[in-house]
This record gives C-alpha cells, sequence and structure tokens, in this order.
C-alpha cells in the first residue's frame, strides 16, 4: 500500500482496505443512513490523518456496537466535549459509549452527560505506536464502581481493514444545529460528576442490572430501540451478534 512521505497518526499505518462500494450499499440500507452523509472508500495513498477538508475518517464496524449516521445526539455531544474525531476511537470505546447511552434510555432516565461518562470511564489515547495512538475508554476503579458494560472483548483487529471517508451531515442531520460541535483537537479535561449525577448512575444500575448490561446482548438491536438510539425499523434485520 502507497503511504503518504510524512506518517502522522496510525491510520496512516493500516493494512490494506476491505471495504467495497457493495458494502456501503448495504450499510445504507440497513441502518438507515441518508444520502446527505458522504461515505466514500479513500484512495489507497491518501493520507487519512489528514483527510480532505470536511471529511472524516469512520470505521464502519463500530456500526455493529450501535453507532448511527448522522450521529445519535448524545453520542454527538460527548465526542464533542471528548474532543477527538470518530476515526481516532476504538471500537471498545464504542461498546463502553454507547452501552452508557443504551442504559441511561433504557431506565427512562434521559441521556448520560459527559461527566457521568467520564465518572465511569478514562478517555485516555494510547502512547505506544503499535496501537496506533487510538482513543480508549477504560473503567474508572473498577473495584470500587464495578464494569458498567461488562463483559467486554479483549481484542478486535478486524475493523482496521474496513474504513471510509464521511462527510456531509454525518455529524447531526441536515438543518439541526449542535450545543457543541465536534472537532479533531487536544481533549478537555475530564470534569467529575455531580452528586446528582452520580446518584442518576446508580439508579440507572438498579433499574438495568448488571446481569443485562453484558457485551453482546447489551447492544441487541431491541435494546437500542428501546433506548431510542436507532430506526425502529431496523428490528426487521437479524441481529449481528
Amino acid at each position: 500500500m502507497g503511504v503518504p512521505k510524512e506518517l502522522v497518526f496510525g491510520v496512516d499505518y493500516l493494512e490494506p482496505n476491505r471495504i467495497t462500494e457493495r458494502e456501503i450499499a448495504k450499510f445504507r440500507a440497513e441502518y438507515f443512513i441518508p444520502d446527505s452523509v458522504g461515505m466514500r472508500i479513500p484512495n489507497p495513498t491518501e493520507s487519512l490523518s489528514s483527510p480532505k477538508d470536511g471529511e472524516v475518517v469512520f470505521f464502519t464496524d463500530v456500526l455493529l456496537q450501535g453507532v448511527r449516521l448522522p450521529l445519535q445526539p448524545a453520542v454527538q455531544r460527548i465526542l464533542a466535549q471528548i474532543g477527538y474525531a470518530p476515526g481516532q476511537f476504538n471500537p471498545n470505546f464504542w461498546v463502553a459509549l454507547i452501552g452508557v447511552v443504551t442504559a441511561f434510555g433504557m431506565a427512562g432516565e434521559g441521556e448520560p452527560s459527559y461527566e457521568q461518562f467520564s465518572h465511569l470511564y478514562s478517555v485516555t489515547k494510547s502512547k505506544c505506536a503499535d496501537h496506533g495512538g487510538w482513543v480508549h475508554a477504560n473503567c474508572l476503579k473498577a473495584t470500587e464502581r464495578g464494569h458498567f458494560v461488562n463483559a467486554v472483548p479483549t481484542s478486535q483487529k478486524t475493523w482496521r481493514k474496513r474504513r471510509v471517508l464521511l462527510s456531509g451531515d454525518w455529524e447531526s442531520p441536515s438543518g439541526s444545529v449542535s450545543t457543541f460541535r465536534l472537532r479533531s483537537k487536544s481533549p478537555l479535561k475530564q470534569p467529575s460528576a455531580t452528586q446528582a449525577e452520580i446518584r442518576q448512575i446508580e439508579r440507572v444500575r438498579l433499574k438495568v442490572p448488571a446481569v443485562e448490561r453484558v457485551y453482546p446482548k447489551f447492544l441487541f438491536t431491541a435494546n437500542l430501540i428501546k433506548a431510542q438510539l436507532v430506526n425502529p425499523a431496523e428490528s426487521k434485520y437479524t441481529s449481528p451478534f
């Protein structure tokens, strides 16, 4: 694979892309991705760390983790506050984020705040070249607070071979105005949750017990629909898990 002269980010070290136009068309149909969301296969010699203006890297396997395009409002808001672009996060980050958002929705507790997500997970960027600088979500003080999403896979590698460049209305639906806009930048400091927000987290734990917060069961389409994260029409498709 041809690579740019200056390698500035882990995505420039990836193995050859395996995504096809046929698969993109399937994703659009199965996950109700509108035409206003541009999805193109990058040229093998393009620098994915420096895509064209308005484009961002997106690994299509995270659609299996419950991510949708345009991004769900709660997901868009938390990503914007963290400060990294979609292509910088590894799959288990998405498992944690979508899991927390799903649990709040299933419990009837609305959407979690960035502070609440930060109370449960520490967002860090790998400094190891072998890991490509991917952003992780690690459970904070697991022995004290307990894992929120249980049985998360320890290793997922094939996702790196399936990538597209997004443009258009990938961040939020056409015509909508977001409080926070997602930009690739240095992340904000992880804020602290208030006592009221912590009590709400504990209510969610009670309403959605640990036995239900297990991957991949947690992210079945039925749960995502219950949390109002995906189009109910997706129920006609077989769960990928």
